[in-house]
């Protein structure tokens, strides 16, 4: 019993932290050009561009 009301404690804390966690991770997307092209070609991947009006 105590057994399962640990498991279950720590499962609601890895589901409350995952959010927070995952936001503080690289994306991997590149708001300027020029280190996109330059991981692009160190990689040897395409790039995906994506024009858009921010002011």
């Amino acid at each position: 019993m105590i057994a399962r009301f640990g498991m279950v404690c720590g499962l609601l804390l890895i589901l409350l932290l995952a959010p927070n966690l995952r936001s503080q991770t690289n994306s991997g997307w590149h708001k300027e050009l020029e280190p996109g092209l330059a991981e692009a070609k160190r990689t040897g991947k395409p790039i995906f561009l994506v024009f858009r009006c921010e002011p």
